[in-house]
């Protein structure tokens, strides 16, 4: 049976970090605001926790999935509507601060799956 190995052991640190702040984030998110759609993205959190933690070797793939849907694709079409707004507004409410998160996010997303593809191995 296949199994994942760390090649960085602070990389899988900081990962399960990065994960863990977010399942936390969204878990007071459910608390205070009471939507149940935030229930997927911890089911999702969770299940992706239990993978690395049990290094089952489907994790490279979920992780890699994860963060192009999750990260890059869904905050760089923020970043495309909140730039389309400004365009249409001709930049006369024009706010940098609004592209500093989806900006980041997206940094981030690619940071993450560079590293994913660079230390997480499948050995047989």
């Amino acid at each position: 049976m296949n199994k994942i190995i760390y090649k960085n052991q602070y990389f899988f640190y900081a990962l399960v970090a990065f994960i863990l702040i977010f399942l936390i984030f969204n878990i007071y998110l459910v608390f205070t605001k009471f939507e149940l759609k935030i229930i997927l993205p911890i089911i999702i959190q969770t299940a992706i926790l239990i993978m690395l933690f049990t290094k089952h070797y489907l994790v490279k793939l979920i992780l890699k999935i994860w963060f192009i849907i999750f990260f890059i694709t869904a905050f760089g079409l923020q970043f495309i509507g909140k730039l389309l707004k400004d365009i249409s507004y001709n930049f006369n409410m024009f706010d940098y601060q609004n592209y500093l998160i989806p900006g980041l996010m997206i940094f981030v997303g690619c940071i993450m799956l560079y590293f994913i593809n660079e230390t997480v191995e499948i050995v047989k």
